[in-house]
Formats: C-alpha cells, sequence, structure tokens
C-alpha cells in the first residue's frame, strides 16, 4: 500500500492557498493600494534595497509614495479622473478605475500617474500582456524607479517568459544586491520552473536579510515539500505557526497535516487535520486527507464518512473514488467496489501519470480481483483454487501478452463471463502501464483462476 498512498498524496490538493505537489504556484500581484491613503506598496516582498552605485539612497525611490496631486499634473480633468481611478483601486474596482485611467491619459497622454494606475488595473484584471508594455515604458520614462522594473519581471514571470522574468531580476540585483523583493520573486520563478536548489538559495538569503518573512518561510516550505526533505518542510510550517501569522495559518496547518502524513504518523497527521478544520472548517482537503490516514490505519468507517464528505464538496475527484473503491474491495463489497474503482480507472486510462504507472498497475490489478470476485459471486461459486502457473515471472512482456489473449478466448467461449472477460481486459491494462514483478504477480494470480 505504500505505493497506491504515494500516488494518492502526490495528486492530492495540498491546498487552494497556493501549496501543491505539482509546483504551479498561483502568482500575487505585487502591487496593492494602502486602503488609508492614496499610496503603493510591495508585495509580497520588501524592496529594501542598497544601490550598488553612490547616486541612489534607498530612500530615492519614491515616485509611487508621492500624493496623487502631484505637481506635474496640470488638467483638471485628468486630475479628476486620477482621483477617481484612485478611489475604484482602494475598492477593488478595477475595470472602473481602468476606465478612469484611460480617461486620464486621454487628457494627458505622458502623465505618468495615470499610466502606472491603468498598468496596475490591468494587472489586477490579469491582462498582463498590456500591463506589461505599459510597465516598460515606465522603466523608460523613470528608469531609476525599483517599482516598475519589478513590475516588469514579475509580468513576464506570469506570461511564462521565466529566462526573461530572471534576467530582468538579475539585472535589478547588480544595482541593489539587497532588493528583498527582487530575491524572493527570482526565488519564486526558480521554484515555479523546477530549478528548486537555486530556489532555496533565493528563500534563505532572504531569511538572512529578513528573518521574518513570512513568504520566504512558505517558499521555503514548498520547495522542501517538492525535494522530499519532509523534516525541514515540517518544521518550517511550524516556525510559521509559532510567528502567529494569521494571514498563512490555513496553509501552515495544511503542511503540517501533509508532513505527518507522508512520514506515516496518521494519527498526528488526523490532529492536525482537526486543527485545520478548526480555523477553516470548509477545508475540503481536511476531509481528504484523514480520509487517506484513517484509510492507512484501517479506521474503514470513519474513512468513509470523510470520503462522502468530500465528494459531496468534489463530486468528480478520482483520488476519493480510487480510495473508497479500495475500501469496498477490502470489505468485500465487490459491486461497489468495481462501480468506484471503474472511475478511478476512466480517469488514469485517459489521463495517465507516466511517473506512477507501476502504482496505477496495481490498482488496474485490484479492479481485475474485484471482478474475479463478482463473477463468482453471481454465480454462487467458489473461487477455485489456482492451478500451476503456465507462465513464470520472469517471462518477456508479449509471452504475458499471448497468455491473456488465450485466457481471453477461452472466457469468451463460455457463458455468463462478462466479469471475467473485464478482469482479463484490466489486466492487460495493467500490463501496459507497468511490467514490474509485482503486476506479472497479479497477473498470474488472476491467469490461475480464470
Amino acid at each position: 500500500m505504500r505505493g497506491i498512498q504515494r500516488l494518492l498524496l502526490s495528486q492530492q490538493s495540498i491546498t487552494k492557498h497556493a501549496l501543491n505537489l505539482s509546483v504551479q504556484r498561483p502568482v500575487v500581484s505585487r502591487l496593492i493600494v494602502r486602503p488609508s491613503s492614496d499610496r503603493f506598496q510591495l508585495k509580497p516582498y520588501s524592496t529594501t534595497a542598497t544601490p550598488s552605485d553612490n547616486n541612489t539612497k534607498p530612500g530615492d525611490m519614491t515616485l509611487f509614495d508621492e500624493p496623487f496631486s502631484n505637481t506635474s499634473i496640470t488638467l483638471r480633468d485628468a486630475e479628476t479622473h486620477l482621483t477617481r481611478a484612485s478611489e475604484y483601486m482602494q475598492m477593488g474596482n478595477w475595470t472602473s478605475a481602468l476606465a478612469e485611467a484611460e480617461a486620464c491619459l486621454s487628457c494627458e497622454p505622458a502623465n505618468v500617474l495615470g499610466l502606472s494606475r491603468r498598468a496596475l488595473s490591468l494587472e489586477k484584471l490579469n491582462r498582463y500582456d498590456e500591463a506589461l508594455r505599459d510597465y516598460v515604458t515606465l522603466t523608460r520614462k523613470s528608469p531609476q524607479e525599483l517599482e516598475f522594473q519589478l513590475a516588469v519581471a514579475n509580468c513576464h514571470r506570469v506570461l511564462g517568459n521565466h529566462s526573461t522574468a530572471i534576467d530582468y531580476y538579475d539585472g535589478i540585483l547588480r544595482r541593489y544586491p539587497n532588493c528583498i523583493a527582487a530575491v524572493g520573486e527570482r526565488a519564486d520563478v526558480y521554484y515555479e520552473i523546477g530549478q528548486l536548489n537555486e530556489a532555496l538559495s533565493g528563500y534563505e538569503k532572504v531569511l538572512s536579510m529578513d528573518n521574518s518573512s513570512t513568504n520566504a518561510l512558505l517558499g521555503m516550505a514548498r520547495t522542501c515539500l517538492v525535494q522530499g526533505n519532509i523534516n525541514k518542510c515540517l518544521e518550517t510550517y511550524k516556525r510559521i505557526l509559532r510567528m502567529g501569522d494569521q494571514a498563512n495559518q490555513i496553509e501552515a496547518y495544511l503542511g503540517v497535516a501533509t508532513c505527518h502524513q507522508q512520514m506515516g504518523q496518521y494519527g498526528v497527521a488526523i490532529e492536525a487535520w482537526n486543527k485545520l478544520l478548526e480555523v477553516y472548517p470548509e477545508s475540503t482537503d481536511a476531509h481528504q486527507g484523514m480520509a487517506m490516514c484513517q484509510f492507512e490505519l484501517g479506521e474503514y468507517d470513519l474513512a468513509l464518512e470523510n470520503i462522502d464528505e468530500t465528494l459531496r464538496r468534489q463530486p468528480t475527484n478520482p483520488i476519493m473514488y480510487g480510495t473508497r473503491g479500495y475500501i469496498y474491495w477490502k470489505i468485500k463489497k465487490y459491486e461497489k467496489a468495481a462501480k468506484d474503482l471503474e472511475y478511478f480507472y476512466d480517469y488514469h486510462y485517459k489521463w495517465p501519470q507516466p511517473k506512477f504507472a507501476v502504482q496505477e498497475a496495481q490498482w488496474f490489478m485490484t479492479l481485475a480481483d474485484v471482478y474475479v470476485n463478482l463473477h463468482h459471486e453471481n454465480a454462487k461459486t467458489q473461487i477455485p483454487q489456482p492451478t500451476t502457473p503456465t507462465i513464470k515471472v520472469n517471462a518477456t512482456v508479449e509471452a504475458f501478452e499471448r497468455a491473456l489473449s488465450d485466457a481471453m478466448t477461452r472466457v469468451k467461449e463460455g457463458q455468463n463471463n462478462k466479469y471475467l472477460i473485464k478482469a482479463l481486459e484490466r489486466s492487460r491494462d495493467a500490463l501496459q502501464r507497468s511490467s514490474s514483478v509485482a503486476t506479472r504477480q497479479a497477473i498470474i494470480k488472476i491467469l490461475s483462476v480464470v
């Protein structure tokens, strides 16, 4: 069951709050409007920077920190539209903010604040290609503005231009070696493209400059999880919880539970899943995680309750169908097992995952065994004693294919053998997935009773 556990855990959505085993993190816009004033700040990393030249001081990057009533705004209509754009931005109404920024620029095309508000509105509306054009223009108008350079890099990152984004971050860091935002966001890019050592190094550098950076800790935890460094991942998530960061406690509890689960500490993991439900009662991941732990502990009744709750919220979750089907197989409810395992089979047959081929083959062979049991259950006969196998484990794949084909021909000549036919079909599918020793042994078992 260890292989099957890894298959299920590998597909489990770690969280809707950015932690995912498939290493695809949602991108959060860095620029937000402070509700208390018409100013910008950078998220998620601080812009603390030390320029490499003597002409620019850390406090010089102030364009975004100036009130909207900049003296360069001379047209009354432009100023009115700029004010309205700012108000809409503070309300989170980015469509209206964009319209007002456009109106401002129609009155005064060179208005830098109008252009920056349009760029940010486009970014918030996920129109990154258009936002990128505006940010590039802004970097030309104000080449010293760090915010604009970071925004260009971030847009390239979201658009999938990862190498270009890294080049931009490298350029920023040549001028501002201690720019935490550039170090952290470059680490995020490395994480997204799977260069995990570089990502981890970046997060560690951020923490050396700011040991309370929750974003760097989250990045480190996610990276360690993907690398399989579960102990460090667990300690990092616990560190986030000790910091009392309310904004990220959901992911932190989820990470702690996932780590304990992957370490086989199922009882402790269940406690962590319950803690997650206390802070986030709507967590489907918690019910799914508890179901998997209870499944491993043999607490099938409790596992089925949590599986049913998960499927109530996620009616097409293949992992839960597969797990429930396996439980039904274990408790000999073969009709229900066949129904659930066929759903799981259809999903993986249509969208196979090569790196989990061995585990998928094991599940297909479980389904084959279900059909053998269904055949004899419906025929009200006992499963016959296995005959001496006519094929050895070390036989070629071609030999196994011939043996399955011969068995299929023989079974089709009989009556009421639909379940045996399905058993042989699933055995053949398993062999196509993986010709591992475990698959071969399971096929030999099926061939010996049909």
